[in-house]
């Protein structure tokens, strides 16, 4: 029910993208993939052989394909990076699913009776999965800082950004720490096993969920675009929480395979050696939940929009909707920063989102004399011209005007 009910959502929109198909094919392996799960064998070590295709391939397959279409959808709507580019990351990622991934599974399989070359295989392939997502994620801060284009919602850029940088530390840095056969035989079954898991379950799922949330809620409800103070506290609290908490279950996992791997002592002995780390988890979690209480709070604490549209709203002519925040971000810009003259000529309002204000520098009388290289406007400007090219981009002030490179510019069409 619910794949086919994204799937009639995508078909109802009149376009099927490549952002669009990767998220699909996800969404559809990851029941597929439940299959093997059902599978019975009388013995163990197949049936293990089999249960880590549920598993792994959820996690660390089809989760890279779901979480790789939320971070392209993100990264092109608030980022202005550049949409074909953002689709070849794509077919790398779907590559790397593919080759990393799978092969990757056999980094389970180095104690459970299987043949002695999956070592290897594993110990290579599991630390390759998130490196095209942070890719992507440097590719849009780049754009970002090339353009000189910014979003309003920050908020959901924090999020997003954050979500692939930590996928990185989480799943690729903290999961090679360990993921070699010469260091596993050491630490399997350990607290390092939950320091990787918390850092990259928390990075991979929790982050880029909460990316989507923050990106939608401006539309849902009467929350500002540019996000909340609370909303930004959640986010940093999190962050340190999480960050803590992996450190400590670092530090005590360090202390438990020495005590018990090397120096042979009972399990619950070594855990009285090291509760000092567990106090440092408790104190580190804490602020986390805090975190995760804020961010439940700022989600609530605004009205939802329940009034339907109206055939007006969507007229090419409606005029700015006041209850957005754009033209007070236009004028928090216009007092706060120099630079040139910007066009305030109303423009067809991106429907779903009501906004319609053209921010393209303008020189002398009515003629935009540059903008900068990406800038791409979506409506048709009645002051200006300007013709449609991509997916509405008026949304994005300039952020730093008087640091626009002429080189980097491209001249406007007459």
């Amino acid at each position: 029910m619910f794949l086919y009910n994204v799937g009639m959502t995508i078909r109802k929109s009149g376009r099927f993208t490549t952002t669009e198909g990767v998220l699909l094919g996800g969404l559809g392996l990851a029941a597929v993939l439940y299959v093997p799960a059902l599978l019975y064998y009388e013995n163990y070590t197949v049936s293990i052989f089999y249960r880590w295709w549920t598993i792994h391939l959820w996690v660390e397959g089809v989760w890279e394909m779901i979480q790789g279409g939320f971070l392209a959808y993100l990264l092109i709507r608030l980022s202005g990076a550049d949409r074909e580019v953002m689709e070849k990351w794509l077919y790398v990622i779907v590559g790397l699913v593919f080759i990393a991934g799978i092969l990757g599974t056999a980094h389970h399989y180095y104690w459970v009776g299987v043949p002695s070359y999956w070592l290897p295989i594993g110990g290579i392939f599991s630390a390759l999965e998130p490196v095209a997502l942070v890719g992507m994620a440097m590719y849009a801060y780049f754009a970002m800082r090339r353009t000189g284009l910014a979003h309003p919602n920050k908020l959901a850029l924090h999020w997003t950004v954050g979500s692939a940088v930590f996928t990185l530390f989480g799943a690729g840095l903290l999961g090679l720490a360990h993921t070699f056969p010469s260091v596993n035989k050491w630490t399997h079954g350990t607290l390092i096993t939950a320091m990787h898991g918390h850092a990259a379950f928390y990075g991979a799922y929790a982050m880029i969920v909460m990316a989507m949330i923050s990106y939608a809620l401006p539309s849902f409800t009467r929350r500002p675009e540019e996000g909340t103070s609370m909303g930004f506290l959640a986010f940093w609290l999190q962050l340190a929480g999480m960050f803590g908490m992996t450190l400590s279950f670092a530090t005590a996992g360090i202390g438990q395979v020495y005590l018990e791997r090397i120096m042979g002592m009972g399990y619950l002995d070594a855990q009285l050696k090291i509760q000092v780390h567990f106090v440092m988890l408790i104190i580190t979690a804490s602020i986390f939940t805090v975190g995760v209480a804020l961010f439940i709070i700022d989600f609530f604490r605004f009205a939802p929009r329940l009034e339907p549209l109206r055939a007006e709203d969507l007229s090419d002519d409606r005029p700015l909707d006041a209850r957005r925040p754009a033209h007070a971000l236009w004028r928090r810009h216009r007092r706060g920063r120099g630079g040139p003259e910007r066009c305030r000529a109303v423009l067809p309002a991106d429907r779903r989102r009501g906004r319609g204000l053209c921010t393209v520098p303008c020189t002398g009388a009515g003629r935009h004399a540059q903008r900068p290289h990406g800038l791409r406007q979506d409506p048709l400007c009645g002051a200006h011209g300007l013709a449609a090219e991509s997916p509405a981009h008026h949304h994005f002030l300039p952020r730093r005007p008087e640091r626009q490179r002429p080189d980097r510019a491209l001249p406007h069409p007459p």
